[in-house]
């Protein structure tokens, strides 16, 4: 086997093997704040801490569900012969799908627990918090989707380079 493919293999085990933990840190941090953040205070009741916490969750799992299309993506590379693969391309769209749906996600979650639950300073003024990528996660969503293509391609050239053989 050659050198590189055996270097590339090896690789994409050991970023796998990252990626799984990075799972694994993101479902227990996901879960502990979730329990954190679950506060019935006099403004607000049950169902607005839930819906508050429920949509809050929306953003981790939107990343959890990232992590697991690339470590599934690395066991592929890692398995087969080459990485230019039909199923390699469409966990690749998928990612990238994803990844491009975060950042609008992620403001329309935001806007809602603002609604329901605004942060309340000590001196009782009311004010929302709001954080935002910039377009960073939609851009990084582009790129993935570019790198899809690349791969598609890809696929084409391994199947002229098989055909001459």
């Amino acid at each position: 086997m050659n050198q590189n493919i055996i270097k590339i293999k090896k690789i994409s085990k050991a970023m796998m093997m990252v990626v799984r933990g990075l799972i694994i840190v993101l479902v227990v941090a996901m879960l502990y704040t979730t329990a954190t953040s679950f506060v019935i205070n006099n403004n607000n009741g049950l169902l607005k801490e839930i819906i508050a916490v429920g949509i809050s969750s929306i953003n981790a799992l939107l990343i959890i569900a990232v992590l697991v299309v690339a470590s599934r993506l690395l066991k592929s590379i890692g398995k087969d012969y080459t990485p230019f693969s039909s199923k390699n391309v469409k966990m690749l769209k998928v990612a990238a799908g994803l990844l491009m749906i975060f950042e609008p996600v992620h403001i329309i979650a935001q806007k809602i627990i603002n609604t329901i639950r605004p942060v309340i300073l000590e001196n009782g003024q009311r004010i929302a918090a709001f954080s935002f990528f910039g377009g960073v996660f939609f851009v990084l969503g582009l790129v993935v989707f570019c790198i899809a293509l690349t791969f598609e391609y890809g696929i084409e050239l391994q199947k002229q380079s098989d055909e001459t053989l």
